[in-house]
């Protein structure tokens, strides 16, 4: 759990961002989802070989739910159909 907070949330303050929007967990989740299978996608596009490692922690010792290496199973698994 994140305890800090930055001041200054770049996605609310574009222009594009409403003012009558409320940012939401939901939106911050959904961000999240879009810049790792965007991530993930220029990865594969462009790069000649990917290796992937998976770790259950982080170098602190504390528990990691990143959801980077179980995307990329699940695209060497099902192909292009994982990410529907």
């Amino acid at each position: 759990m994140k305890i800090e907070k930055d001041l200054a949330n770049p996605l609310v303050l574009k222009k594009s961002f409403r003012d009558e929007d409320i940012y939401t967990s939901d939106m911050e989740e959904s961000y999240k989802k879009y810049f790792l299978y965007n991530t993930v996608y220029n990865l594969l596009k462009y790069a000649e070989n990917v290796y992937a490692y998976k770790s259950d922690y982080s170098i602190n010792g504390y528990i990691q739910e990143g959801g980077l290496y179980s995307l990329l199973l699940r695209l060497i698994n099902k192909g292009g159909d994982a990410l529907e």
